[in-house]
């Protein structure tokens, strides 16, 4: 019967139909059926589309400056443009990540105008916390203090890092992890229970934004060790740390002292500590 029907398409549909296309979808499926987003299944991605567009093949030539090695590439996707905000005005570029697609933010002030060691702010994307002001973490005023402290001293980067949501499983699997901790599971027991990594965040895409930035040295805003051996390991000298602290509420106190307990975060999870850590950088 298809090929009684294909047999009596005009021509010109049949043009069309060759003409079409044609790519595979693959899903990666966690033990438990749920299906893993990436970046757990970056280096596997057979093809890929974002918008109805083809994404090009590593090896596809750019204008654009980029950043590449075997396996990834990273690429300019916009001019720096200003950005007035609340905290000042910074300058903010659009990178892509080539196999993956997501589009990264780099916030910047004062890196053409500075000679000294700038700040750095690798944030992860977290709609619950960044967007909804969620008090489950403290994503969002991490992000918030990033901004006031790279303002006031007028040098520095924050990279907005996409694709990295709920530690990079993704929104949904996030939510699902969050119903397991109203139960009592903590974050690390969640993700666990769900057959998903702890952390699956790759920092790829931060070194080739910071490369192709010219950034070769940063003193970062970070809590989290895994971040600072990323940058070194792949040749970006950090010549120091800068804690970046918020007061912890009775909704995330419970995170915080997990993260540091489980996943080595290096914040005192101390209410009294933390507020008299705040006072003195605000002082």
């Amino acid at each position: 019967m298809a090929m009684h029907v294909a047999m009596k398409l005009s021509g010109r549909r049949r043009r069309a139909r060759r003409r079409v296309s044609w790519g595979v979808a693959v899903l990666v499926l966690s033990t438990n059926g749920l299906v893993v987003p990436p970046p757990h299944r970056r280096r596997w991605t057979l093809a890929a589309t974002m918008n109805g567009r083809h994404l090009p093949p590593l090896d596809a030539p750019f204008q654009e400056p980029l950043f590449e090695n075997e396996t990834f590439r990273v690429e300019r996707a916009s001019p720096s443009v200003r950005l007035p905000t609340k905290h000042g005005e910074f300058s903010i570029t659009c990178f892509v990540e080539y196999p993956g697609g997501y589009e990264h933010v780099a916030l910047t002030r004062g890196l053409e105008e500075n000679d000294d060691v700038p700040l750095l702010r690798l944030h992860s994307e977290c709609a619950t916390g960044d967007l909804f002001g969620s008090r489950r973490c403290d994503c969002g005023e991490q992000l918030e203090r990033a901004m006031q402290m790279i303002a006031q001293e007028k040098n520095g980067v924050i990279l907005y890092l996409r694709g990295h949501e709920g530690r990079g499983i993704g929104l949904g699997a996030k939510l699902r992890a969050y119903a397991l901790q109203d139960q009592g599971r903590d974050t690390v027991q969640a993700n666990e229970d769900l057959h998903l990594p702890v952390d699956a965040r790759s920092y790829d895409a931060a070194v080739g934004i910071l490369k192709l930035l010219e950034v070769r040295a940063v003193r970062i805003l970070t809590n989290n060790p895994t971040k600072i051996n990323a940058l070194t390991d792949a040749g970006i000298d950090v010549v120091g740390r800068v804690p970046i602290v918020s007061v912890p509420n009775d909704d995330n106190l419970g995170y915080l002292e997990t993260k540091q307990r489980k996943m080595g975060h290096l914040y005192s999870v101390d209410q009294d500590d933390v507020m008299s850590s705040e006072s003195e950088q605000d002082g």
